[in-house]
């Protein structure tokens, strides 16, 4: 028996929501900003500490960002490596301290989820959670 078996390939946008899916269900809870991207720039999808921060799907997450407009953003880095990285901004001059992640999905190179610690919450000064 010689029977073929028709696979398809999922399109961009089932892809995307199926992503979308997992990363809601993951970052939803999660107190600072987050969101999944494209390699585009583009935002998939974003938690609602990310909207409360002003992060809306659709939008460039480097447009507005005071990391990529310091030079500061890893994005092109994780892209060429493949694996995490990240930026540490120590405190000073009025700021306080942030790292910022850049995550690849795995299996899906063209997607990374990207967020910061310390973006909305200032840690040295509320250390925990009551």
């Amino acid at each position: 028996m010689d029977e073929k078996v028709n696979v398809t390939t999922p399109t961009q946008e089932q892809v995307e929501a199926e992503l979308s899916k997992m990363f809601h269900l993951l970052c939803d809870a999660f107190p600072e900003p987050m969101a999944l991207c494209h390699r585009t720039h583009r935002v998939v999808a974003v938690n609602p500490a990310a909207e409360a921060y002003g992060r809306v799907a659709g939008m460039n997450c480097a447009k507005n960002c005071p990391s990529f407009k310091a030079g500061l953003c890893r994005h092109v880095q994780m892209m060429k490596k493949g694996k995490a990285t990240w930026c540490h901004q120590p405190a000073g001059n009025g700021n306080r301290e942030i790292t910022s992640y850049w995550i690849p999905v795995i299996g899906h190179p063209d997607y990374y989820w990207h967020f910061g610690i310390g973006v909305t919450i200032d840690y040295a000064e509320r250390q925990t959670e009551e």
